[in-house]
């Protein structure tokens, strides 16, 4: 397992992974987006933290072989991601990004996105290499997704 803990300025309720120049059409938030709390592309994901506010929060970036839920998450998602070798990897949000620093090889990953709360809040990512990529729901949460609900990708 490799591991990276980044201290991120969260604003405007999103949080972002992207392997691909940032584009700002792609990260307008459509009322689907905004039900389901994220937009997802093949190599930009944009996640709400639910939390309210401008907040610090540790982000903590995994790259693993398989996924452990946290015993404090309140929300755990599964998406697909691709990782361009030609493009380096960033998570940030509306003030300041930064590198990710994990050994990322070009790709099918899938991404386990979490919001704990402890103390504080905090967000892992979880990438996991495959070639089986799938969205899902982990676990019901009490901000409105459902283990059945259906991931759309896509600004909608």
């Amino acid at each position: 397992m490799e591991s990276q803990i980044v201290d991120l300025l969260i604003s405007h309720h999103q949080v972002f992974i992207r392997s691909m120049p940032y584009q700002n059409d792609l990260a307008q938030w459509g009322k689907g987006n905004l039900c389901q709390g994220m937009i997802l592309h093949k190599n930009f994901v944009i996640f709400d933290p639910i939390a309210e506010g401008t907040f610090g929060a540790r982000i903590n970036l995994y790259l693993k072989k398989d996924f452990d839920r946290d015993e404090n998450s309140k929300r755990a998602v599964a998406v697909p991601f691709y990782i361009d070798k030609n493009v380096e990897v960033f998570i940030g949000s509306v003030a300041e990004e930064y590198a990710v620093n994990l050994n990322l090889s070009e790709g099918d990953f899938m991404i386990f996105y979490e919001v704990c709360v402890k103390e504080e809040v905090y967000l892992n990512f979880t990438f996991i290499k495959t070639k089986n990529t799938y969205f899902s729901v982990l676990i019901d949460d009490e901000f409105g997704l459902k283990t059945t609900t259906k991931l759309v990708s896509g600004i909608f």
